[in-house]
């Protein structure tokens, strides 16, 4: 029998950064349910604040943002040493084939 999240200690951290506030309501509370603990952001300059001030066990990083988009996010945060280690994983909708490239690439 498994333990309900509760039971197992403290809760990793994902820091999810989308703009559209239904994507982020809907996967938010899969990964509550799933027993994590989840801080949202829906800007870029938010989410290096956010991250900087929580420590995130994860981002998950959408493409494109308001104010800085998440490829500028990521490069901030990885030339950082508090954030440097921070595993960041670039979600997007985006079919363009510059900003996927560019996102494998930083």
């Amino acid at each position: 029998m498994t333990s309900a999240p509760e039971d197992r200690g403290p809760k990793p951290k994902i820091l999810y950064v989308e703009d559209d506030v239904r994507l982020q309501k809907s996967l938010t509370f899969i990964l509550w349910r799933e027993g994590y603990e989840v801080l949202c952001s829906q800007s870029g300059e938010d989410a290096v604040e956010l991250a900087r001030r929580e420590k995130p066990d994860l981002i998950l990083l959408d493409l494109v943002l308001p104010g800085i988009d998440g490829l500028r996010v990521s490069s901030i945060l990885k030339k950082d040493p508090a954030t440097a280690d921070i595993l960041v994983i670039m979600v997007t909708a985006t079919k363009r084939r510059e900003h996927i490239v560019r996102g494998m690439k930083d």
